[in-house]
């Protein structure tokens, strides 16, 4: 017999972000294990720690109502997600 044709990965992670308002100081969410998450504020960008199920939390200064905070997910075959969130007065 022989082996299984090798077929790449193309789809893109899903990527989830949990609301967030002016006083957290974490962006958290949900992404493909193993995947790199980005958070880039406007001004500077962090990189969140993806645990085995997928859940990432980047650590980040307070913002300021209404910003828009972008992530990125990018799965070990180079795919990527790009979602983006409003920062809220309150949650």
């Amino acid at each position: 017999m022989g082996t299984a044709p090798f077929v790449p990965d193309t789809m893109a992670p899903e990527l989830t972000l949990k609301s967030i308002s002016k006083n957290d100081r974490q962006v958290k969410g949900r992404t493909e294990a193993g995947a790199a998450v980005y958070i880039f504020t406007g001004t500077k960008t962090y990189k969140a720690q993806v645990n085995k199920r997928g859940k990432f939390a980047a650590e980040i200064p307070p913002q300021k109502t209404g910003r828009i905070i972008i992530a990125t997910a990018i799965d070990e075959s180079g795919n990527k997600t790009v979602k983006s969130i409003k920062v809220s007065e309150y949650k």
